[in-house]
């Protein structure tokens, strides 16, 4: 195996573009440039041993659904569970909600468990609200499916009826 890593070399999708230092783990770290114009720091053992052949990009490609609502469905909710940076993580997986590992790990599991999204009125819906992002609770769901299907933000109590039908005018929950 090579042990000399040279500016311009690649490796897979990844062109080396320069040294970038020694990452927290001491080993040298190379900025490189992928062909889908994405940059990214790697390691060069990693790119030595071929474990990083690209930014990120090539996991979505060798599907071919990157890019897909189905596939933005998929990541969001990834994020949303598991990166506390999300800025929806508290509601996430900040209240115990994960992704089942299975479809964490794998696009294609989550796609053939799922299938394509029926139309562009569906989106990625838990019929229980505090329950995971797994099989046999997610489904492809309107916006009104959606709406009759969240979680309570308000209680109402002492509504007359025609407050309560006002109300649930203005959530949209009447037709």
């Amino acid at each position: 195996m090579k042990t000399q890593i040279e500016i311009g070399e690649v490796f897979g999708k990844l062109k080396v573009i320069g040294r970038a230092g020694k990452g927290l783990s001491g080993h040298t770290v190379f900025h490189c440039q992928c062909e889908c114009g994405k940059s990214s720091i790697v390691t060069g053992s990693r790119l030595r041993s071929e474990h990083t052949k690209s930014c990120g990009c090539l996991k979505g490609e060798q599907h071919g659904l990157r890019g897909t609502p189905e596939y933005d469905a998929w990541s969001g909710a990834k994020d949303r569970c598991h990166n506390p940076k999300s800025r929806v993580y508290l509601d996430y997986g900040g209240r115990g909600i994960i992704m089942d590992v299975s479809w964490r790990n794998s696009f294609l599991k989550f796609f053939s468990d799922l299938g394509p999204r029926p139309s562009v009125k569906h989106s990625l819906d838990r019929e229980n609200t505090n329950g995971n992002y797994e099989p046999g609770n997610c489904r492809w769901a309107t916006r009104k499916e959606q709406l009759f299907n969240r979680r309570p933000t308000t209680s109402i109590k002492y509504f007359s009826d025609q407050e309560l039908l006002n109300e649930a005018e203005r959530r949209g929950l009447v037709i």
